[in-house]
Order: C-alpha cells, then structure tokens, then sequence
C-alpha cells in the first residue's frame, strides 16, 4: 500500500474514475468472474481494500465456482425484465464505507450503439471514500489493463470529461489514458503532457496539479496530434 503523498493534486476533492472499454461481445461468466477477481485482489495490494460486497451486502466469494454463480445471478435487467442480450451488471463496493465503487457491465451482444455497452469502473466519491494516493494511479490503470484487456482506460473527473467535449465513442481525455495498440498510437504530447509504455500500449499523463479545463485543453491536443478521434473498432464490430 503506497504511503499518501502531501504533494498537490488537483483531483482529490473531485469524483474520479477509473473506466475501462472494450468491444469484445458475449464474454463468457467464467471471464468475467476471473477479470473481476484480478482487481478485486489488486486493490487489496494496492489499496488495502478487501472483502468487497454487493449493495445486499452479500460478499464476493473467495471459491471459483461461487463467483460464477455470483455473476450469474446478476444479468441485466430493466423493469424487472431479464435482457439476456445485454450481459451482465455487477456493482460491488468495500466492507465499510469510505469505500470506493467497482461498477462492471459485460458478456453482453454487439458492442453497443451511441455508447460502448462493455465497461468496467472502479470510482472514488469524496464525498464517501478518500481518492487513492496519487502514487498507486498509474498501478491501478495498470491493473484495469491486465484484468479487462481493453482498448483504453482513463482516470479522469467529470469536470475534465465536461471541459474536453468528448463522449460516447470518442477517445476520452483525462489525468491518465491508457490507449491499446489497436486504437493507436502516440508520437506526439503537448507541453507538460507526457507518455510511456505500459501494459503493452501506451500511457499518456497530464500533471496532478493541473485543475481540468488545463488537463482537457492539453490531452485533447495530444489526442488531435495523433489522429486519437475514436476509438478504433474492429471488422466484427463497426462503429455504430
């Protein structure tokens, strides 16, 4: 667990997520238990955080078999009608509050119309939980890429989301955005913005202490230099 930092961030009093996106479509229970599991262990690494449990309080199971079942027993549903086309829905949160919110929708067909239907969140409300030590961002962006397999993950606040003007298919802006090969790549960063292997792909980093409509100014720049519009799909799933 990464000792927290007295340095300035300019996030830590706002809502911060961080989501991850993908197009691969009727992922089966047992992939989505497992990916589930790999940041559910992650966070205890990385964040001290265990025993997470849904908002019946019933506890995300320790046994293989136990957390298909517990994914299973959570499809979509909507007016209490079971849609088997759109996967699964599964919300956990940490034994106590302050607890940050781990919000995951997958398995479902296609890849979704005006917004990509597969996504996994894991959200820090100040309002309930304290945002994580700015030293274990990075890692936790990593630890989405190793669980999901996405095509991009971006921690960011709804203030930069605003600011940037991008949404639905559009690569997003943010403190952090992880982007896959297969959406692109990144040759070029506007001042103060920086970028790194990792995972495989590449991490683009806006400072901490920028406040949002900097950080939205400067990663959009960044995206635009790269040609990173949209997020690239793949021959079985255009985009819509």
């Amino acid at each position: 667990m990464a000792a927290r930092t007295t340095a300035a961030v300019a996030w830590q009093l706002e809502h911060t997520v961080a989501t991850a996106l993908w197009t691969r479509d009727t992922e089966p229970v047992e992939w989505i238990a497992a990916a589930i599991d790999t940041v559910v262990t992650g966070i205890h690494d990385l964040l001290d955080i265990a025993d997470w449990r849904d908002v019946h309080g019933e506890p995300w199971p320790e046994e293989r078999e136990a957390q298909h079942r517990f994914v299973e027993a959570r499809p979509v549903t909507v007016e209490d009608q079971v849609l088997t086309s759109r996967g699964y829905a599964v919300h956990l949160f940490g034994p106590q509050l302050p607890s940050p919110d781990l919000d995951v929708n997958a398995g479902g067909v296609g890849a979704g119309a005006r917004i990509p239907m597969h996504s996994a969140s894991l959200g820090f409300d100040p309002r309930y939980t304290p945002t994580p030590p700015r030293e274990t961002v990075d890692d936790l962006v990593a630890l989405a890429v190793r669980a999901w397999q996405p095509l991009l993950v971006a921690w960011t606040t709804a203030d930069v989301v605003q600011a940037s003007g991008r949404h639905g298919w559009d690569v997003p802006a943010g403190y952090r955005v992880w982007i896959s090969p297969d959406v692109g790549t990144v040759t070029e960063t506007a001042d103060g913005v920086t970028a790194r292997p990792l995972e495989g792909g590449t991490l683009i980093t806006a400072p901490d202490e920028w406040d949002a409509a900097t950080v939205a100014h400067a990663v959009n720049a960044t995206l635009d230099a790269n040609g990173l519009h949209d997020i690239r799909q793949t021959p079985e799933h255009p985009a819509p």
